[in-house]
């Protein structure tokens, strides 16, 4: 619970540390009358006004920060925003405010005066006050709140993670930005801040008749406004908030929150929303101590009865190493000093567990479906902490296609995938994907018991858990059986598929063991792998995240991911598919249209052939000649119209070569990858069915496009209940149950296997589907084919 102090720092905000009151206010009716509509824009002492109206004994006057205290006005506002700036739905007026509203007399601050002009035609009857403040001050002020709003973390992490109560507000807050100052990219916003501060004042000045309005400079106290809205003076001095520092300490409250949101089932078994939830169920000896960097050991003993108020922690995370919060801003600085967070976001080294979800009324001897998702995360991040299926469950009972979600937990970075040679001669290597593995064997013993069945498992993953599922069909060179029996049937992965990598003992492998093992202060050991696990948990948690993360200049070319060892992955991955030595199922492969974008925020330097082919030579392909990676760079045009986001003209440069370093990295990494293992599958083993994407449906997001991860929105958590969302699931649901995306499809259009005619399922928009050949930009996937061997990472 929040203490007084945690009130007093937070001030308004203080209810983020509080239960979402979850109230759907459609169709409620106004309680009391609206008085005042307070309309200076934000950082003009919304919260020091809020309180003042408290005081003067307006009821429950509406800022912001009340969106926090109950989420589901955030739909609201968005589908008025939407209205207003987009032209999609019905504009809201005195009807639509007076529910939203209904409780409060007074309002303050956005969204509510980005409608400054609905809400003076809608109660004509209030009185208007306009709070300003001196112009340069407003605009240092306002850039702080744009750069907290309109940051990466919130936006491109935290939505994700939290969908349901963080993703709702971050869409209000990026759409009032976006209709207030003409675009939700941060530079532009800021660009505009000040004609939009002029255009605003000037407008409501004009709109409202003098008697009506009051000019309120910040910082006038009581006299004025008591005097304009009859009222007597208090007894207590004006309230004065600073809104900065309210607000920089807030952000890491809603934090908490949104990751606390996802932590609500008991480990012991809990219902909510037709869905029975196991959480934290061990299925390995925590790797702890002497077993830290040590493949996963089976179980030694019984864990008794499972129970606790939260879900488990994920193991231990990389995205809050310090150079990746120095490139995410100050804010985000302060995470590693809030304890919950470093529960959550850090991670523990015990964390070697699974969750079960099923519908309600499940028996063990029902037999259903399993599906075992492995997260993303640039093999850096993640968790099941985030993974909350209750939504897919839904659809999949409202179709009558149920089936028992399994998540797992295995470890990341240097604590999951450390490279070297000494972690090579230790047969220590790859050990988060035989977390996984040790995982898909605790199904196959125990699923049965949840009512699944162990001999229909699905395993689907996203990005790094993408290119798990792939690499758990070449584990140990194809051999996917378990007590004679195989561990899965079928594969889906969206955003991944084979990553052509060096040996564990590669220079790069070896530079980046090495690096950890300096930053720990082992180097001088005899043993330095004994040394790191030796460590305190921190100190090495410190070493193992002190080489560079995906969120920095590096991108993609990743510190920690899978390479080939000689036994876990005997071989490079495309070697193993054309050696045939994998294991053989139906699988489902696909990606978003602007799969790079996301990974090309950091290299604002890089616009040249030169520059782009020594960044690629440098940090990605060691042992490509830099004549042939310039080669290969100049199959894509610097005319921004062929670049990612792709099909958007000239639009969306962010820097220079912005487009053509997203073009290049999307492809390589994940669209033109996923089609040359398509087609090294299907020479090789021309009978196992395929079925390939391509998602387009996020088009038109500025500088993303249809990007990385966004799939999860809308085929995981399912918060866009649009055709792309049903068919997705549609497919799938029928891929987990019958091998067949296509098996008593109706509503939608036949999914052709891909090793037939090389022809997609295009997810075109968020409502059409449509068929596309896959042989777009053809010449970059030919040089990428015949190039293998020297573009490994």
């Amino acid at each position: 619970m929040a203490t007084p102090a945690d009130y007093e720092r937070l001030s308004v905000w203080a209810a983020m540390l509080n239960p979402d009151a979850n109230i759907d206010r459609r169709g409620a009716k106004r309680v009391v009358p609206m008085q005042v509509l307070s309309l200076g824009l934000p950082r003009t002492g919304t919260v020091s006004m809020r309180e003042a109206y408290s005081i003067l004994g307006y009821e429950q006057p509406y800022h912001y920060a009340s969106i926090f205290e109950n989420c589901k006005d955030a739909d609201m506002w968005n589908e008025a925003l939407r209205a207003k700036f987009q032209g999609t739905g019905k504009p809201y007026g005195r009807a639509e405010f007076d529910q939203l509203l209904g409780e409060s007399a007074a309002i303050t601050d956005a969204p509510g005066c980005v409608f400054w002009a609905e809400l003076i035609e809608a109660y004509p009857e209030a009185k208007v006050v306009l709070v300003d403040r001196d112009e340069e001050k407003w605009l240092a002020s306002i850039a702080g709140l744009l750069e907290g709003i309109l940051n990466p973390f919130g936006q491109y992490v935290l939505r994700f993670t939290d969908p349901f109560w963080f993703g709702r507000i971050m869409t209000c807050g990026r759409l009032w930005i976006e209709g207030c100052f003409g675009s939700a990219n941060l530079a532009t916003a800021k660009k505009n801040a000040r004609e939009t501060y002029r255009q605003h004042y000037q407008a409501v000045r004009r709109a409202v008749p003098k008697e009506r309005l009051l000019e309120y400079r910040l910082g006038s106290g009581w006299e004025p406004l008591c005097k304009f809205l009859g009222k007597s003076v208090p007894d207590v001095p004006f309230p004065h908030r600073n809104e900065a520092d309210i607000l920089a300490n807030a952000f890491g409250a809603v934090i908490a929150k949104a990751l606390r949101s996802s932590a609500i089932n008991l480990v012991s078994g809990s219902t909510y929303l037709g869905v029975e939830t196991f959480n934290g169920i061990p299925y390995a000896d925590p790797p702890v101590g002497l077993l830290r960097l040590k493949p996963p050991q089976r179980l030694s003993s019984d864990p008794g009865d499972i129970d606790g108020e939260f879900e488990p922690p994920a193991c231990p995370q990389m995205y809050l190493s310090s150079e990746t919060l120095d490139s995410l801003g100050k804010i985000q600085s302060r995470l590693r000093d809030i304890p919950f967070l470093k529960t959550f976001l850090i991670g523990q080294e015990d964390c070697l567990t699974v969750n079960v979800q099923r519908p309600t009324g499940t028996k063990g001897n029902d037999k259903l479906p399993v599906l075992f998702w492995i997260y993303g995360g640039a093999f850096q991040l993640g968790g099941t902490n985030t993974y909350d299926a209750r939504n897919l469950l839904a659809t999949a009972m409202d179709q009558q296609q149920a089936f028992v979600f399994v998540s797992v937990n295995y470890r990341v970075g240097g604590f999951g995938f450390m490279p070297g040679n000494e972690v090579m001669k230790d047969r220590s290597a790859n050990i988060g994907l035989l977390d996984q593995r040790l995982a898909l064997e605790w199904v196959a013993d125990n699923i049965a018991a949840f009512g699944g069945d162990p001999s229909k498992v699905t395993i689907w993953g996203q990005s790094a858990g993408a290119i798990s599922v792939f690499d758990q069909m070449l584990l140990y060179g194809g051999n996917a059986s378990y007590k004679g029996n195989p561990l899965f049937r079928g594969a889906i992965m969206n955003s991944g598929s084979a990553i052509p990598a060096d040996p564990m003992n590669c220079p790069k492998g070896q530079a980046v063991y090495d690096a950890v093992v300096r930053a720990a202060g082992c180097q001088c050991c005899a043993d330095t792998l004994q040394c790191l696990r030796q460590l305190p948990f921190d100190a090495f948690l410190e070493a193992a995240n002190s080489v560079p993360t995906f969120l920095s200049y590096n991108s993609i070319a990743l510190s920690y991911l899978p390479r080939p060892d000689g036994v876990v992955l005997p071989d490079n991955p495309i070697n193993l598919i054309k050696d045939g030595r994998f294991y053989a199922v139906p699988f489902i492969i696909g990606d978003q249209e602007d799969e790079g974008t996301l990974f090309s925020f950091f290299q604002s330097n890089i616009s040249s052939i030169d520059d782009i082919t020594n960044y690629l030579g440098d940090l990605f392909f060691h042992n490509a000649p830099k004549d042939k990676l310039r080669g290969w760079a100049s199959l894509y045009e610097p005319s921004t119209v062929k670049g990612s986001p792709f099909r958007t003209g000239t639009s969306n440069e962010l820097y220079p070569g912005f487009k053509r370093m997203a073009a290049i990295l999307g492809d390589v990494t994940f669209t033109l990858t996923r089609r040359l293992s398509l087609k090294l599958i299907a020479q090789v083993k021309p009978d196992i069915p395929s079925w390939s994407y391509i998602s387009s449906y996020d088009y038109g997001t500025p500088f993303l496009g249809t990007f990385h991860a966004s799939d999860l929105l809308q085929v995981f958590y399912g918060i866009m209940p649009n055709h792309a969302m049903k068919s997705t699931r549609t497919y799938y649901l029928n891929f987990i149950h019958h091998l067949d995306p296509n098996e008593g499809i109706q509503d939608y259009a036949h999914w052709p296997q891909w090793k037939d005619e090389h022809k997609l399922m295009w997810f075109r928009s968020a409502d059409e589907n449509d068929i596309l050949e896959d042989n777009f930009r053809g010449d970059s996937a030919a040089f990428i084919e015949n190039n293998t061997d020297i573009l490994r990472i």
